[in-house]
């Protein structure tokens, strides 16, 4: 009868651990499949994307930022409890184009031809370490977007537009005391 007990709990604790890593696989595999798809955005590939907002409402016709995308680059690490830890390597956009601005570019899209043509040498790069979150939905994974991912995937102009922003805003309130 003791046997039978704990033959029973070894196959329920196998039964246990093998949903828990088949589910581990499914997260990670709907995380690389919507990642991929933010990235290449060439709408081929399924984007389980949770209550999307702004990553799909992007315009299509941003080359510069399409190159910029395609150029990021993640590494999947731990996940858990509805999250993922994702380490992001993508050109870092605000150094590029102060470095274009200094080399003189002309006019908006002069800077802009310049940045693209940056983005096929050698360009900084910057890394991020974002800890995603992940919504469960019938059989998927779905991508919960978030302010972070989606200046990850702007090459950092989200947030040197907002800190450009704050110190314009600081001027103002130095200029009125």
């Amino acid at each position: 009868m003791k046997r039978r007990f704990v033959t029973l709990g070894a196959v329920v604790l196998a039964l246990f651990l093998l949903v828990g890593c088949g589910e581990e696989d499914q997260m990670r595999e709907d995380l690389t499949t919507t990642l991929d798809a933010l990235i290449t955005q060439d709408g081929r590939e399924a984007c389980y994307l949770y209550q999307a907002g702004p990553l799909q409402a992007q315009a299509p016709d941003s080359p510069v930022l399409n190159d910029v995308k395609s150029k990021v680059t993640y590494e999947i690490g731990e996940m858990g409890d509805g999250t993922a830890t994702v380490r992001f390597t993508t050109p870092d956009l605000l150094q590029i184009l102060q470095s274009c601005a200094e080399a003189g570019a002309a006019d908006t899209q002069d800077l802009l031809d310049t940045v693209q043509q940056k983005l096929q040498g050698d360009y900084p790069t910057r890394e991020y370490a974002v800890t995603v979150r992940l919504q469960k939905v019938e059989d998927h994974w779905y991508l919960v977007p978030d302010t972070q991912l989606e200046n990850v995937l702007s090459g950092g102009i989200i947030e040197g537009y907002t800190d450009q922003v704050s110190d314009w805003i600081d001027e103002m309130e130095g200029a009125n005391r």
